[in-house]
């Protein structure tokens, strides 16, 4: 709503829908977060302790620059940005659902 009252076009909305790719692709991705570790560190520590470090990192440069990217009334937002900052911070968080479910299993 807040994108579409900036004026950006259908397609740019289209494109937007991406970000959410991360959690419909983790069917794939669970079975390398599943097998890939440091055993020294643990099997889901070693994605969860990285992968929390970077979303608050991520989040913190986000609220830095996120107004900038979502335009003004004189310029458009930058949805190429905007699309990619959110697709990865949506990657990360999807990453984190796997490790959390695993070590729930686990459990």
């Amino acid at each position: 709503m807040l994108l579409q009252n900036r004026g950006i076009t259908y397609t740019q909305q289209a494109e937007f829908s991406f970000v959410n790719w991360p959690f419909s692709v983790k069917l794939l991705w669970a079975p390398i977060v599943d097998a890939m570790f440091w055993p020294e560190f643990g099997r889901r520590k070693t994605w969860l302790v990285p992968v929390q470090y970077l979303i608050g990192i991520f989040m913190i440069i986000m609220s830095s620059s996120v107004t900038s990217w979502l335009g003004s009334e004189s310029e458009p937002p930058s949805m190429m940005i905007l699309t990619m900052s959110f697709l990865m911070l949506n990657f990360l968080a999807a990453t984190q659902d796997i490790a959390v479910d695993g070590w729930a299993l686990t459990m």
